[in-house]
């Protein structure tokens, strides 16, 4: 083969057609130096305090406006014992006392935007966290118990208008709790709806407790009157008092000469008739 036939290329082409084809440069932004780092730290660390400082600011505004809620709703709560103290006799006072703590329970609990108690998986640390004080608490007391021993207490007593509404706000409370928590079993929901409805309406829900069946005490005996029959059976029964014969068995106080005259006594009696001459009394008397 012929050299002057084969196309040697240049090494110009060479270098050119390599430029051509090689993969371009990675465009971007340019290395930060020492000092934008360090400008770029101390933004961050400025915006992070700033966060902070709205948080607390945010929580102490928060423990202000509960702390003031707690305070109007002691007045209130107050109040509301006088009323009972002066309105109910004395054997419903203790129970309404109860309606009215249970109640101050659900509404600061709910005030305070506590968790639910289902949240808590130790009963050891849910006990330990309800003895904190209230703006140190985690957790909230177990609602829907307190709201239906107050529906039970209203139940068993006529509930005066002043009372009647306190319920009607702790219920509404807590019914609304109920549902931004869903998560959490709200027992007793029914029951506690019906008397919040009822309530709402004006409606008295006072309602005689009913024995269950099977549980019913003993039925009322006839008063038994004193017949012939019985007095031929028991002739004392048929006497008047002073006419009753003293029994031989007298108190043991007596000294045993005192028990031996009264017994005497009585059957000379019970042989002779009672017109026996006070001479032959005093002589058994004196022995």
């Amino acid at each position: 083969m012929d050299e002057q036939n084969i196309g040697i290329p240049d090494q110009s082409e060479i270098d050119t057609t390599q430029a051509d084809n090689a993969t371009p440069a990675r465009r971007g932004r340019p290395p930060m130096s020492d000092e934008d780092r360090a400008a770029k730290r101390a933004l961050t660390l400025e915006q992070n305090k700033q966060t902070a400082h709205q948080a607390r600011k945010a929580a102490d505004q928060f423990r202000y406006e509960a702390r003031g809620r707690d305070e109007g709703l002691a007045q209130e709560i107050n109040q509301l014992r006088e009323h009972v103290n002066k309105a109910f006799p004395q054997e419903q006072i203790v129970n309404l006392l109860r309606f009215l703590d249970y109640g101050e329970t659900v509404l600061r609990d709910i005030h305070w935007k506590l968790k639910p108690a289902s949240q808590c998986s130790n009963l050891e640390a849910y006990e330990n966290d309800r003895q904190q004080p209230i703006h140190a608490r985690q957790y909230a007391s177990f609602i829907d118990a307190l709201c239906m021993d107050m529906v039970n207490i209203a139940r068993s007593t006529h509930l005066t208008p002043e009372l009647s509404e306190f319920e009607l706000k702790v219920l509404r409370k807590a019914l609304d709790w109920s549902d931004r928590n869903s998560e959490y079993r709200f027992e007793w929901k029914p029951e506690i709806e019906t008397e919040h409805q009822a309530r709402q309406a004006g409606q008295d829900t006072f309602t005689v407790a009913k024995l269950a069946p099977g549980k019913r005490g003993p039925k009322p005996q006839p008063i038994e009157y004193p017949s012939p029959d019985l007095f031929r059976i028991h002739p004392a029964t048929a006497k008047e008092p002073e006419e009753v014969q003293p029994s031989p068995d007298l108190p043991p106080e007596l000294s045993p000469g005192q028990k031996f005259l009264a017994e005497r006594m009585a059957e000379t009696r019970r042989k002779y008739s009672p017109d026996l001459p006070a001479e032959a009394l005093r002589y058994l008397e004196q022995g």
